[in-house]
């Protein structure tokens, strides 16, 4: 019997009968070049840029995605997200997704990160952290110190000062239709934000935030801000979510890291799953249904990111304007 495969490592032709050799080998070696062909993945309709906090030096990386769809009637509603280089294709996929469907109107994303590439930048724990902890000293679940904490208020500016009057100089947004959201860190800043300037967005969606940071100071914050409410009424809606998981030992996962000292922070520092539900029900007794909580069950501290992204752009994509904005160009 002949045999009927022609080897070029490493591409194998099968099937092939009477065929001259030479003629065989081109017609391979053009099968393993079309197979070989490959280009650089661009997320559709988005860009990239550069933005220099003046104040600091620091420069930031902005992810935007505009949607092919176009933008209803006053501008696209826009989502502001931090941890951009984790999260932007996750959340644009999200939209594209629900723009497919016809769900809702179409939004815009301008995820807010960093030059480097990694997920997690360090400087995020000072630029999404609004105090020094007292103590002098904060560690996070896996007993590292919180670098250089206590620089949020400064972010802040810098994001309703020049990033957001920058991109919505450039786009068609609606300014009576923006969401902030962030996760744990950035969920912390979420709610600073929200309780600090509850008027420069119109929806905050706080994803698992991280309430125990500097002893809790968070929910006292809370309390001002409700003092404040009873005098200066505002119309912004909180959307906090948290996983299920987040405050049981292991976190439900048997592949995710975990070990007894992580275990026992867990419960008895972040108690993410108990904080979460008190600050909704100190804001619920007073906001009513402009303050929602969502426990996302199944889900740990990572995973429900995945699973907040969804309740992120329902949100942005469905909610109407309230109030005017803040924030004046």
């Amino acid at each position: 019997m002949p045999d009927n495969n022609f080897e070029i490592f490493p591409f194998r032709c099968r099937g092939v009968m009477h065929v001259k050799p030479i003629a065989l080998f081109l017609t391979c070696i053009c099968l393993l070049s079309a197979q070989t062909t490959a280009a650089p993945y661009q997320m559709p309709n988005a860009e990239t840029r550069h933005v220099e906090n003046a104040v600091t030096g620091e420069v930031h990386k902005l992810f935007i995605f505009k949607p092919n769809a176009p933008a209803p009637e006053g501008g696209y509603p826009v989502i502001y997200i931090l941890d951009g280089n984790s999260v932007f294709g996750a959340v644009t996929d999200e939209v594209r997704r629900k723009i497919a469907d016809e769900y809702g109107d179409a939004a815009m994303v301008v995820a807010i990160g960093y030059p480097e590439d990694e997920p997690w930048n360090p400087r995020r724990e000072k630029d999404l952290t609004p105090w020094t902890p007292e103590s002098g000293l904060q560690l996070d679940p896996d007993g590292n110190e919180v670098i250089q904490p206590g620089g949020a208020d400064g972010f802040l500016s810098f994001l309703e000062n020049i990033v957001m009057t920058e991109v919505e100089a450039d786009y068609p947004i609606n300014a009576h239709r923006r969401t902030l959201a962030g996760h744990s860190f950035g969920g912390l800043f979420t709610l600073h934000t929200y309780f600090t300037k509850p008027n420069l967005f119109q929806n905050y969606v706080a994803m698992s935030p991280s309430i125990w940071f500097a002893d809790g100071r968070l929910l006292n914050e809370a309390d001002a801000y409700l003092l404040r409410f009873a005098e200066a009424p505002d119309h912004a809606r909180l959307l906090i979510t948290v996983g299920g998981c987040e405050e049981t030992p292991g976190e439900c996962d048997s592949a995710k890291f975990s070990t007894p000292a992580r275990d026992k922070w867990l419960f008895t520092v972040g108690r993410m799953v108990t904080n979460a539900t008190t600050m909704f029900k100190k804001l619920h007794a007073v906001r009513g249904d402009h303050v929602a909580l969502t426990v996302i069950d199944g889900e740990h501290h990572t995973s429900v990111i995945g699973a907040s992204l969804s309740k992120v752009v329902a949100v942005a994509m469905t909610s109407r304007p309230t109030s005017k904005p803040e924030h004046k160009h």
